[in-house]
């Protein structure tokens, strides 16, 4: 008896998407993956099986076919996906392949051939840098929100912090970054790691710190008006108010992450810092900020060509 037919037995239960995915979101906190990244698992599997049932297919995750899967991919891209998303439909659905035939639940894995969809080169976009100083400029400091409002900003572009490690900064991070220069981090996994912080955002932490929050409220550093916990939604608002009120448009936290990356090298900020700073598992991501970069050095080349300047201006035979 093959071991999928014997845990079949010997567990008495089926083999159906809707159990394994239950069993595969556990295994998935177990190792300490964020709510954030289960409930996106979590809604791509059962958009995939709410598919599988409206073609009355297979319901059992050993009945998996590489055609039904590729015929999801259609499916959504007939819907106008974006190619990103659709290539995280089929990300999440070969992982739970994965996991399912190490785990012994599945003999061979049978989507292990299904290529991942191609999506169009990742462009990154910073906000530029008048920009930046013009949605800086538009917080008045005058009221203990704006106060909080400019820390955020600064941190967000000094830091390159992804917003759910914004929101899960504590008061005592904040005080000890005000006073070491680093703020330790939780971020994808709960993977801690300590990033620098320069001299205007601990200025800007330390006056919302002491001047704004008060004491003896919520241990979550940024507070709302009525002194609660600024969650990840509050933190896009600020940041949508902020950028309406400065005429930016498209400013986003995910954008101020981008904005910080490119300002860190075009400063002269080395790559494999930049990497772990932004806790980028590969230098992949990294990779995307160092090649645009690479064109700001071409414009500035073009400006200041020396053999332009010895050889140019119709000179050249």
């Amino acid at each position: 008896m093959c071991t999928a037919a014997r845990l079949r037995v010997l567990r008495q239960e089926p083999l159906s998407f809707s159990t394994l995915t239950e069993s595969y979101l556990l295994a998935c906190s177990a190792e300490g993956k964020s709510p954030q990244t289960l409930r996106w698992y979590d809604q791509k599997l059962r958009a995939f099986i709410a598919f599988l049932e409206s073609r009355q297919l297979p319901q059992e995750a050993d009945g998996l076919s590489p055609e039904m899967v590729r015929g999801f991919v259609v499916h959504l891209q007939a819907q106008e996906v974006s190619a990103f998303t659709v290539r995280g439909y089929v990300q999440v659905i070969k992982g739970l392949y994965t996991w399912l035939t190490e785990e012994g639940y599945l003999d061979d894995n049978p989507i292990v051939r299904v290529k991942m969809p191609k999506t169009p080169r990742y462009v990154v976009r910073p906000v530029e840098e008048g920009d930046v100083r013009r949605l800086l400029t538009a917080i008045n400091q005058r009221t203990p929100l704006r106060k909080r409002d400019l820390a955020l900003f600064l941190l967000l572009l000094d830091t390159g912090m992804r917003l759910g490690e914004v929101a899960r900064l504590s008061l005592a991070d904040g005080q000890e970054a005000t006073q070491r220069g680093m703020l330790r981090v939780f971020g994808k996994g709960s993977r801690e790691r300590y990033v620098p912080v320069g001299r205007a955002a601990r200025s800007a932490l330390r006056r919302y710190i002491d001047l704004s929050r008060p004491e003896g409220q919520a241990q979550a550093l940024f507070l709302t008006w009525d002194w609660q916990p600024l969650a990840p939604e509050g933190i896009r608002q600020v940041v949508r108010r902020v950028a309406a009120r400065a005429g930016v448009g498209g400013v986003h936290p995910h954008r101020l992450r981008h904005t910080a990356a490119v300002t860190f090298l075009r400063c002269g900020g080395d790559a494999f810092a930049l990497q772990r700073i932004l806790r980028h598992s590969t230098l992949t991501m990294t990779r995307n900020y160092v090649n645009l970069t690479d064109t700001d050095i071409k414009a500035a080349h073009d400006k200041a060509s020396p053999g332009d300047r010895f050889w140019g201006n119709g000179r050249r035979r």
